[in-house]
């Protein structure tokens, strides 16, 4: 069972990271379900279409309401192994499932001194390791790097791929989260308009709780470049193969262009986004833009689009990086532990 929520301040990269987990976890053969407190329709309905059933919680996320709740859906479900994904889910959070019996995994980004008393706790980012956790109980496994990078099933078929860098870069995919809470995507066209380089074709994805697109369909069609906007995609490989570079936030979505070979900028929309922008571009995988100069991205764009050298290695470095098969090896760690 997995518990996790989507709302604009956290977007919806838990939702969906969970659900590349789920899809791994059903190709082996298991069963899945979904509780949250928070979560769009449109969210519930995705995660119905992969034949899993979702559950809402009337109470707030982490309280101790939803730790009962949670326990009472898991043992309804007959649940062995739960996820959780969410920053609330802290110390008291995970002892009280694992005082019922039940197996639990974290999915975490950050580390630092809560305790953790899962048997696995996941945290796929190009900066993890043991150091971050130096807190935990005897039992909890640590999964940790890019080489448990949680795609999507739609990913999958993108593994043998090859990736063509052009010379020109005329394509050029913005993709800001699920959210967008800060509309940083206007941010980033208005940075593209200024390059003035009026020959790219430019696709802006809205998310499915973004609260911005109408001033983003505003700027679209005032725009001296061709803007497309498209709301709530569901074939993101796609999106990415089409695009020459990319712009991003420099969340969950970042793993999914290493893997598609795709230049990329990224910016950190918060706090907890600025370690994988930090390690993205230490890496040299990709380029990180200052959220707080705004006014020098269109010069740090144009540099990009121009130096096909540059977009070719960040190519390659990001394809080392993820493989695609994160998903599979956390099931394949949680299978070789016992349990099912």
């Amino acid at each position: 069972m997995v518990r996790c929520d989507a709302t604009v301040e956290a977007g919806t990269g838990h939702v969906m990271r969970c659900l590349a987990l789920s899809q791994a976890w059903m190709d082996a053969g298991g069963q899945v379900a979904y509780v949250c407190a928070a979560l769009p329709q449109a969210l519930a309905a995705r995660i119905s279409e992969e034949n899993i059933a979702v559950r809402r919680l009337e109470c707030e996320a982490g309280s101790p309401q939803d730790m009962a709740d949670t326990i009472l859906h898991a043992r309804a479900f007959r649940a062995k192994w739960l996820v959780v994904d969410g920053y609330h889910f802290g110390p008291a959070y995970q002892r009280a499932l694992a005082e019922t019996g039940l197996k639990v995994i974290v999915i975490d980004d950050g580390g630092g001194a809560t305790h953790h008393c899962a048997d696995f706790v996941v945290n796929q980012n190009l900066y993890a390791d043991e150091s971050l956790y130096p807190s935990r109980a005897p039992q909890t496994r640590l999964l940790l790097g890019c080489g448990f990078a949680l795609l999507r099933r739609e990913f999958w078929q993108w593994r043998e791929r090859d990736r063509a860098v052009r010379s020109e870069a005329r394509n050029v995919l913005v993709t800001l989260g699920g959210a967008d809470a800060q509309n940083t995507s206007l941010s980033v066209l208005n940075a593209l308009i200024r390059t003035r380089k009026t020959y790219l074709e430019v696709t802006v994805l809205t998310g499915i709780v973004n609260p911005h697109e109408d001033s983003i369909r505003r700027l679209a069609e005032t725009s001296t470049i061709p803007i497309r906007v498209e709301h709530a995609v569901s074939d993101m490989p796609s999106q990415m193969a089409w695009a020459d570079l990319a712009i991003s936030a420099a969340g969950s979505t970042t793993w999914e262009l290493l893997f598609m070979g795709l230049p990329s900028l990224v910016v950190a929309q918060a706090e907890n986004q600025q370690p994988i922008a930090r390690a993205v571009g230490l890496a040299g995988a990709g380029v990180t833009l200052d959220p707080e100069h705004t006014g020098d991205w269109s010069s740090t764009i144009a540099r990009v689009l121009e130096d096909p050298v540059a977009r070719g290695h960040l190519s390659q470095t990001g394809r080392r990086l993820v493989d695609g098969w994160g998903a599979h090896r956390v099931v394949q760690e949680v299978l070789n532990s016992g349990t099912r």
